[in-house]
């Protein structure tokens, strides 16, 4: 993508496409091994990524990551082959002439990237991401605001959780009547506002019965 249409597209305010990556399958590779660095692959860890920290030096708090079996701690120089088997990078370094190294050898082998450095020159950006027990989500403003992201998620878990309960029992009920003929209809019924209000009354099986009685 050249120089110009980013420039174009950035303009006009910021768009997110969201997807969720199986974090067991994602391997992630994070150039640098300070304070940004070590807050991202924490993060990273943290969610059962495999992840890959390479730096010249680290901070102390990286020691904290040492004994965990999906993060493996690289001391040395960038070279292009450190990205060659991993799905997301991670540029979090203040020498001007290796993020622009890394961020050439990104293009060239089609990995996405992240800028710490200044997020809008990447290709991803982490967002906030909460969960209760049977919901996760991630959370991005427009405005590029961490902290008011971080605001607007607690009050979304805190809405998340008075349906959580529900939540399970939407998925279960997917479970029994996947081969149901009438399962598009009944799913239909079920994921709505008055149905949980029979759900919240113990009434739901009675009120699928007398409507999908068959």
């Amino acid at each position: 993508m050249s120089e110009d249409i980013r420039e174009d597209i950035l303009s006009g305010g910021l768009e997110y496409i969201h997807i969720s990556l199986l974090s067991c399958k994602t391997k992630v590779l994070i150039v640098g091994g300070g304070r940004a660095g070590y807050i991202k692959a924490k993060s990273f860890a943290s969610k059962g990524c495999m992840v890959s920290v390479l730096s010249e030096e680290f901070i102390g708090d990286f020691h904290n990551l040492l004994n965990l079996a999906n993060v493996n701690i690289i001391k040395g120089e960038y070279e292009s082959s450190f990205i060659v088997e991993k799905h997301l990078v991670v540029i979090a370094v203040n020498d001007n002439e290796v993020r622009v190294k890394i961020k050439e050898d990104c293009e060239k082998l089609y990995k996405l990237y992240l800028d710490c450095t200044d997020f809008k020159e990447g290709q991803f950006v982490m967002p906030v991401q909460r969960e209760t027990n049977n919901v996760t989500f991630s959370l991005n403003t427009k405005g590029g605001s961490p902290k008011a992201a971080m605001f607007l998620a607690e009050v979304m878990e805190q809405t998340l959780i008075e349906y959580d309960e529900f939540i399970q029992y939407l998925c279960q009920l997917r479970e029994e009547v996947k081969s149901s003929e009438y399962k598009g209809k009944i799913l239909d019924f079920a994921n709505t506002e008055d149905f949980r209000f029979f759900y919240d009354r113990g009434k739901h099986k009675e009120v699928l019965r007398m409507f999908f009685n068959n």
